[in-house]
């Protein structure tokens, strides 16, 4: 504002202002250069539709004509340029889908189809006489006049052209029809290595990749379709493909992916942040201008879409300037990107392996979940192990919170998808596994010397007997009883880890013993579903049925809620002498009740001890008397609560607290 009104000048027709320049005096080029440039490129631009013109892919049109019957319909053009490309360096692009208010455009009117191919070749499909009306455009006859009517040209379409909506499909439809009508095992592998406008095909020898070449090459023309711009990562075939008339180049892109051919690597390209505003707008374009399709980079864009997620929180707009606070925060991130190349090994070779084993891994954090797997390779003579990493995925959390369980099964979700359906789970520590890295973030630098990210967890490079195997699932059986005692006995499941008891639920988190149950009934149901083919599965499929939620995988559930209490509030010595404590075939602490012998009922004569402190035991209370509508009744004594009982509890569901004194044993009728 300050150079504005210094350098402001009043004159009769109006103010004459000066350009803001920055205090540093600019490098500024003429561009003289670069405006002629441009204008050589109408003539280029010409040259395009004359080229077409002569190979019959357009044709001239009496505008004031049109074949019988048919529709007529003009199609906007413009050119795209692209300097990189080493054939076309400038292509037409026509907008079929333009259309004026209140109207439709040439995609309306057509049907899209199933995309069997994306865009190759569509210059290649000859179009019928009446559809070729709606492909007409204007060109200019004389390029040094003005876009007159007498300086008008009229062309229209001869075959299918690239943009309308139902090209892709038309394209896809005829190349598997071709391909089809060749009964051999290359056509097959054109087929399912054929993407967008790239053919991938593999050769182990020399002579295998020069038939691969003569042999795609004569099927494709025999549809007049022409397969150029071959390129190998083995320098002997590329010099044959010099020599057939196929100019080689020490890089290309594949699948948008820059690939160096002579040292057979992928290269990541991180972009400079160049905005000059720094807006959620901006930080979004900047995420999104990174390709990475299989995820091989997937750690370096946490922390950038962690702070994107933290501008939707705000009340902040698109186009709002961010914070002092999230500016910094935002360089921070991106202050090691300029220029940054992360460079990945291409080839995977399997020409000397035995049958390749997926591994993946997955993990959470409060913030990103994810999975990453990896191949795992054996050499057949050397018995040299070798592993590399071949995809991964992750995601943000939701803004709403949730728990780590549910974000971890999440993560579960992604891996096995990506996974056979033959499946071996395991457990490992943070330590050694890769997916840590994907629900943590990395930067550049620490992903580029992770060796764990990029050849996977080091006990994969070791025999399978060595792996570990921390967490296994074991089900202890009671002992067989009569006909009536074991009607109300049921195995309880024991996680061991290291051949210690595991308590992997967090009962404070619970507010309800239904709650609680329903969760662990849900942990065992996917234990069953997960452990097929094995003794776990045999002992569990007794108990559980086709739903998580049944009575008698509660009652496991139950019996392990349990034991989860007794292992955070084990009875201490003196209580274990006064109640007559001991252990069952589950090692589950029972008192000795007041009842005889005599009792049929196995939890009555021998209630389950717990603790009063215990948040389980206030849940069991409670879930009690709420099944009981809140009044008062005698409950089966299959729990001994030691007194004290929790006072707050008491208050709540009874009016009165009294004490209970010792009682002799009473006959079975009592109960």
């Amino acid at each position: 504002m300050r150079h504005s009104s210094a350098t402001v000048v009043t004159q009769h027709n109006g103010y004459v202002v000066r350009w803001p320049w920055k205090p540093a005096q600019p490098n500024l080029p003429s561009n003289l250069a670069l405006c002629i440039s441009r204008l050589h490129l109408l003539k280029q631009y010409d040259s395009i539709f004359k080229e077409q013109l002569a190979l019959s892919i357009i044709e001239l049109v009496d505008p004031t004509k049109r074949a019988n019957g048919s529709l007529v319909h003009y199609l906007p053009h413009h050119p795209v340029i692209n300097l990189h490309k080493a054939s076309t360096k400038m292509s037409t692009v026509y907008d079929a889908s333009a259309k004026t208010k209140n109207n439709c455009s040439l995609n309306d009117c057509l049907y899209r189809g199933p995309v069997l191919l994306p865009d190759l070749s569509f210059l290649q499909l000859n179009l019928a006489q009446p559809d070729r009306e709606v492909t007409r455009f204007l060109w200019i006859h004389n390029l040094s006049q003005p876009p007159s009517p007498k300086n008008l040209v009229t062309y229209r379409f001869a075959r299918v052209p690239f943009g309308k909506i139902s090209s892709p499909f038309l394209l896809g439809a005829i190349i598997k029809h071709h391909l089809e009508q060749h009964e051999s095992p290359i056509s097959k592998q054109l087929w399912r290595n054929l993407y967008v406008d790239n053919v991938f095909l593999s050769a182990s020898t020399f002579d295998e990749a020069k038939s691969l070449y003569f042999e795609s090459k004569e099927i494709f023309s025999d549809a007049s379709m022409n397969l150029r711009e071959f390129i190998s990562n083995n320098e002997a075939f590329n010099q044959f493909l010099q020599q057939e008339g196929n100019p080689q180049q020490k890089s290309t892109k594949i699948l948008g992916i820059k690939w160096n051919n002579i040292c057979d690597i992928l290269s990541f390209s991180l972009p400079t942040y160049s905005a000059t505003v720094l807006t959620k707008r901006s930080i979004l374009k900047f995420i999104a201008s990174i390709y990475d399709p299989l995820g091989l980079i997937s750690p370096i864009l946490v922390l950038p879409k962690l702070l994107l997620q933290k501008l939707w929180k705000t009340s902040l707009s698109w186009d709002d300037d961010l914070t002092n606070e999230l500016e910094d925060e935002w360089f921070s991130i991106i202050k090691n990107w300029d220029n940054q190349i992360i460079s990945v090994k291409r080839l995977i070779d399997i020409s000397h392996s035995t049958p390749i084993r997926p591994h993946c891994f997955v993990d959470a954090s409060g913030h990103t979940y994810g999975a990453v797997a990896y191949l795992r390779m054996v050499d057949i003579i050397s018995q040299n192990i070798s592993t590399r990493i071949s995809f991964s995925k992750n995601r943000l959390c939701p803004i709403k919170e949730m728990t780590i369980p549910k974000l971890e099964l999440m993560a579960l979700v992604i891996g096995a998808r990506k996974v056979p359906e033959h499946t071996v789970f395991g457990h490992l520590s943070s330590p050694d596994n890769p997916a840590d890295i994907i629900s943590r973030g990395s930067t550049p630098y620490e992903l580029i010397n992770s060796k764990l990210w990029w050849e996977g967890s080091p006990w994969l490079q070791s025999d399978a007997s060595l792996w570990p195997n921390n967490i296994s699932f074991t089900l202890s059986d009671i002992a067989d009883k009569d006909d009536e005692t074991t009607e109300h006995n049921f195995n309880a499941l024991a996680t061991t880890c290291e051949n210690k008891f595991t308590n992997f639920i967090n009962s404070t988190r619970y507010s309800s013993f239904n709650s609680l149950l329903n969760v662990i009934c849900h942990i065992l149901y996917f234990i069953f579903r997960c452990s097929k083919n094995s003794a776990i599965h045999k002992i569990l499929q007794r108990y559980i049925d086709s739903t998580p939620v049944t009575p008698s995988s509660r009652r496991i559930a139950t019996l392990y809620v349990f034991k989860i209490s007794q292992n955070i509030h084990p009875p201490p010595d003196h209580e274990i002498n006064e109640l007559r404590l001991h252990r069952d075939e589950l090692g589950i602490w029972r008192a000795q009740s007041r009842l005889d012998l005599n009792t049929s009922n196995y939890d009555i004569q021998f209630p389950v001890y717990l603790n009063r402190s215990c948040h389980i035991t206030s849940l069991f209370i409670l879930n009690i008397h709420n099944t009981l509508t809140q009044f008062w009744n005698h409950h089966d004594l299959t729990i001994w609560v030691r007194y004290p009982l929790n006072v707050r509890i008491c208050r709540q569901v009874k009016h009165g607290y009294v004490s209970l004194h010792a009682w002799p044993q009473g006959p079975s009728t009592a109960i």
